[in-house]
Order: C-alpha cells, then sequence, then structure tokens
C-alpha cells in the first residue's frame, strides 16, 4: 500500500481512514458550530476558530492527531501557516460553486460535519499534476455547473459519513455541487500554505471569507502558533535569507519529477480530460464564434 504522502501527491485528493475525532466529539463539534454560526445571512464560509474554547479545543484535537502532524510536516515543512478553519454549509438552496483552482502551495484538510452519502464537494483526481499554465479549470468548455449531471461521473465526489476526512492538494480542480433538497451539508476546511510559498501578501492581509480570527482569545498552544501570521512571516523572511532553501511537496505537486512518478495517472487523466473536450466541443465552438463576433463589434 503506498504511504499516505505518496497517495495525495499522486491523485491531488486522498480520503482518510483513521478516526481523528470520535463520534462523540464530531457531534459535539456539529452542535457547537451549529450553536455559534449560522447560514440565514447567506455566508457559506464562517470562521470557526477564536469563537468558542471548546471548538479551539476540538480542532487543536484534530491537528495534534499523529496523522494528521505526520502528513502535515511532510507535504508542507516546517513552520507553515494555518490560514483559516471555517464552516461551510451546503444548503438545498445554494447554487454550487463551478470547477476551479486554488492557488499554488495551497494544502487543504476538510472533515464531513454529518452525513453525506452523496458528497457536496467535488474533485477532479490527477489534475494537479498538469503543468501547463494556461490549460486552467476555470477556462474548460465543461465547467458550468449546468453539465454536472454529465460531468460527475469524471469527478470524485466527496462521500462519507460524520467524522470522515479528505486531504487535498488545492491546485486539484474542485468545486461544489448544487445544494440537495431538504439537505444541508456542513463541512470544516482547512486552508494551510507552506513557508516556501512565500505568502507575505496571506499573513499580511485579512484571512478570506470575513473570518476576523479573534486570535487574542485562542489558548490552544499549537493552534494559536500555526494561526498567527506574525510567526508566517518571520518563518518567510528567515527562508529568504537562507542560501539553501528546498520547496515543499506541495509546491512541487506538479513538477516533472512527480509526473514521471505517477506517469500512467497523469495519461489517464489526461485522455479523460482530452474525451471531455470532445465531448464538448460544441460549446467550445459556440464560445470561439461569440468572442469573434464581440471583436468585430
Amino acid at each position: 500500500m503506498r504511504p499516505i504522502v505518496d497517495n495525495i501527491l499522486k491523485t491531488g485528493i486522498l480520503k482518510g481512514s483513521s478516526e481523528i475525532l470520535s463520534k462523540t466529539d464530531i457531534k459535539e463539534l456539529e452542535n457547537l458550530i451549529l450553536n455559534k454560526t449560522s447560514s440565514k445571512n447567506g455566508e457559506i464560509f464562517q470562521n470557526i476558530i477564536g469563537i468558542d474554547k471548546r471548538i479551539d479545543e476540538l480542532l487543536e484535537k484534530v491537528l495534534k492527531n499523529e496523522e494528521i502532524q505526520d502528513t502535515l510536516i511532510k507535504v508542507l515543512g516546517k513552520n507553515y501557516l494555518l490560514r483559516h478553519i471555517t464552516a461551510r454549509y451546503n444548503e438545498s438552496q445554494d447554487r454550487g460553486l463551478a470547477i476551479h483552482q486554488d492557488a499554488v502551495g495551497q494544502f487543504g484538510i476538510m472533515i464531513l460535519l454529518n452525513e453525506q452519502p452523496n458528497g457536496s464537494t467535488f474533485f477532479f483526481p490527477g489534475t494537479h499534476l498538469i503543468p501547463m499554465e494556461n490549460y486552467k479549470a476555470e477556462k474548460v468548455s465543461w465547467g458550468s455547473l449546468k453539465l454536472i449531471n454529465l460531468t460527475k461521473y469524471f469527478l470524485m465526489l466527496a462521500k462519507g459519513n460524520a467524522g470522515n476526512y479528505y486531504y487535498f492538494l488545492n491546485r486539484t480542480w474542485h468545486g461544489r455541487m448544487p445544494g440537495q433538497s431538504n439537505k444541508t451539508n456542513i463541512s470544516l476546511f482547512f486552508d494551510f500554505f507552506p513557508v516556501s510559498a512565500k505568502r507575505k501578501d496571506v499573513s499580511q492581509g485579512e484571512y478570506i471569507h470575513n473570518s476576523n480570527i479573534k486570535w487574542n482569545e485562542v489558548t490552544e498552544k499549537n493552534l494559536k502558533k500555526i494561526v498567527s501570521k506574525e510567526n508566517y512571516s518571520n518563518a518567510v523572511e528567515t527562508y529568504e535569507k537562507e542560501i539553501n532553501t528546498t520547496n515543499s511537496l506541495s509546491m512541487e505537486a506538479n513538477s516533472y519529477n512527480q509526473i514521471l512518478k505517477n506517469k500512467f495517472f497523469f495519461i489517464v487523466t489526461f485522455l479523460k480530460l482530452i474525451s471531455l473536450e470532445i465531448l464538448f466541443l460544441p460549446i467550445t465552438i459556440k464560445r470561439l464564434i461569440k468572442s469573434l463576433k464581440n471583436k468585430r463589434s
């Protein structure tokens, strides 16, 4: 069996198999988050760091899990930044989010907070290996959620029970399914950046999703350290002064070395992408004609 990190680097998305929180812990965490947050204002993502001491204790328990810690160190290296932890609501009226990819080097952990037999997040495994910067998820002809009932057969839905979790490289193409009737899916997203990403803009700017983390109210030692912008900024400055620096594995995810290591999986992924482009060629032609007409006008 391939080690966890090798599988993450191969597919870009991996379902974990350990029990990082007990069933009792997960239920308690769900109830606490539901009491402390709300999606009624249309806020799909909401910060959960620093809003309740017990929530922080449970988040710390996840982050101090031996498998989680080992995986984070191997993928990100030391002194990584925990950019945020958010609860994401996928309500029945949610229109979803089209397929896209996030920043280079970004790494995430997603925990299902309730039962999600159909999944609310989808991934296209292997797409993180694509080295072509101009071929992006947002530009594909078949990326519209109107086509999701056809394209979902090429995708991986992050299904599971409450407490199940996934590791993922954020360069892996992903999105959010439209909401299901009378069902609210809640997932937790842990978002990380390695020092080698040198994201000073992240350390100096606001956290995303208007999270406004109440850092001073966080008492859990490890959580407080890795969510600190100051600690990350200092680590980046030290890294930039070093003569012999190395990139984290998350930064090297689509390097030629990784492509060669996973060449068969890369070929299969590439063939799937070609098949989709051929299948939806009429849409590509339609867009091209529309673009030409706009240029002439």
